[in-house]
């Protein structure tokens, strides 16, 4: 993580308007780092929405914004530059690496999968819970397009 983004080179001032709801009722609007602080508490744990809420002191409906300005900054700022298919000059050049690396000839990407098995919280006890990960990856095992699913 801190290896791909925390060398992002970012328009700040209009990546930072983004998180900025443009209403905030009676309360404050809640710092940048606190969203962010949300959602990887959020994506990395399996607690439930009004635990995070709580552990944050603030109200359930603000993190679920929160969670919805990060997840777009995310994916409007950041996808397209980390999750790519090689450029039309790269191409040749990633063809080359593979045959190099693992002897196939005319290859640009690998496909791989995994099933990936869930504790399933305390209110569902006795369900499966599992996301299916299928992700192309280019030569330097960067994505170039991942797929996750129930």
């Amino acid at each position: 993580f801190q290896n791909y983004f925390g060398k992002c080179v970012w328009k700040k001032n209009h990546v930072y308007q983004e998180f900025i709801p443009s209403w905030t009722g009676s309360r404050d609007a809640i710092p940048i780092f606190k969203q962010l602080l949300v959602v990887l508490f959020y994506v990395s744990s399996q607690k439930t929405l009004n635990h995070i809420a709580d552990s944050f002191d603030i109200v359930e409906a603000s993190e679920v914004c929160c969670m919805d300005r990060v997840f777009h900054v995310f994916l409007i700022y950041l996808k397209n530059k980390f999750i790519t298919w090689p450029q039309r000059d790269q191409r040749q050049a990633t063809i080359d690496s593979f045959e190099r690396k693992a002897y196939f000839p005319n290859v640009l990407g690998a496909n791989d999968g995994t099933h990936i098995q869930n504790k399933a919280p305390k209110q569902h006890l006795g369900t499966n819970h599992s996301l299916i990960l299928q992700a192309v990856c280019r030569e330097d095992m960067r994505f170039a397009q991942p797929c996750c699913c129930r």
